[in-house]
């Protein structure tokens, strides 16, 4: 495989770029407690996630990121009643088979693993959070959630070339690039019946500073994450979900993914996305009792289409009865 080549001051560019920091993923449909750790509980399972992705395919060292999380209502609730969460705003039934629950107070616990690598960089990351879902109405709850972790980020040097082998630039990083826990904390709400769901979410609050040595100065920015998803019971087999999530990181632009997920009964789901001025995304499941399995493909439409073959994620979930 190729090294990647630095050029001088090349560095410093990168770590002062307004390019959003954190990874991306398309799937987060299948496992929205990724986005916001007050989804954490949502229904009454264990829910247990296993996912790869590989972006822009036939880059040399492209980013790579691999996840496991985990989320669950504390307790046993199996006996609780449930009930049919429509809103009853209008004559539409609520879905049948979401799984979402509402009525009842409940604790949520939630936890993730990841690893994200682009270049020469990788960056390690380990959560746990907290959250707590308030009914408003016998149809509608509100959980607010709350998680700390620490990462890291290492820098391997064995995948650069240096045009310029007395780059001081370069020297002064190597200098400082040792690896540093950072701690940090995210927050998120979400508001919720069986029908539709309005989240907000936030990441990097401590915005840690990255010590990689002058003229370096680069930091971990906060990332704001807005979602709304309206599920429509099509017929006595079909849900239809339509979904949007914004995604903003000052001083970049907001970006904006459009989506729409099909499911057939409790078999298999499939979806479109539209993810703005970057890719179109297509993804296809499968449902056997508790297990999950999950492809999508990144079609890209940016400028970088020419240069990558698109994007490959693959998810597996477990659910494990309360």
């Amino acid at each position: 495989m190729k090294k990647i080549v630095f050029a001088l001051g090349f560095v410093s560019v990168l770590s002062t770029a307004n390019a959003q920091q954190m990874q991306q993923l398309s799937q987060y449909l299948m496992n929205p407690y990724l986005i916001n750790p007050a989804a954490a509980g949502l229904t009454d399972y264990v829910d247990l996630n296993l996912s790869f992705r590989a972006q822009w395919v036939g880059f040399d060292n492209a980013p790579r990121t691999y996840y496991l999380s985990g989320n669950s209502v504390i307790g046993r609730i199996s006996d609780a009643p449930r009930y049919s969460a429509s809103l009853r705003t209008s004559k539409a039934a609520a879905p049948k088979n979401t799984g979402i629950r509402t009525g009842k107070m409940r604790h949520a616990v939630g936890g993730n693993l990841m690893t994200d690598s682009y270049g020469p960089f990788k960056r390690n990351m380990a959560n746990a959070s907290y959250a707590i879902h308030l009914p408003i109405t016998k149809n509608m709850n509100v959980a607010v959630g709350v998680g700390m972790g620490i990462s890291n980020i290492v820098f391997d040097q064995n995948k650069v070339d240096l045009l310029n082998p007395n780059d001081a630039t370069y020297s002064t990083f190597l200098g400082s690039a040792d690896k540093k826990n950072l701690f940090d904390v995210f927050t998120g709400i979400y508001l919720y019946t069986n029908q539709w769901q309005v989240g907000y979410s936030n990441a990097q609050m401590m915005q840690n500073k990255l010590y990689f040595g002058d003229p370096t100065n680069a930091a971990l920015k906060m990332h704001h994450f807005f979602s709304a998803g309206y599920s429509i019971q099509a017929n006595d087999n079909f849900i239809i979900t339509p979904n949007l999530l914004l995604k903003y990181m000052n001083p970049a632009p907001a970006a904006l993914d459009v989506n729409c997920k099909f499911e057939y009964k409790d078999i298999m789901y499939g979806g479109i996305s539209y993810r703005h001025k970057d890719a179109v995304v297509g993804m296809i499941g499968m449902l056997w009792n508790n297990i999950k399995i999950g492809y999508s493909y990144d079609y890209t439409i940016s400028a970088l289409r020419k240069q990558n073959s698109g994007g490959h994620e693959i998810i597996a979930g477990y659910k494990i009865k309360i």
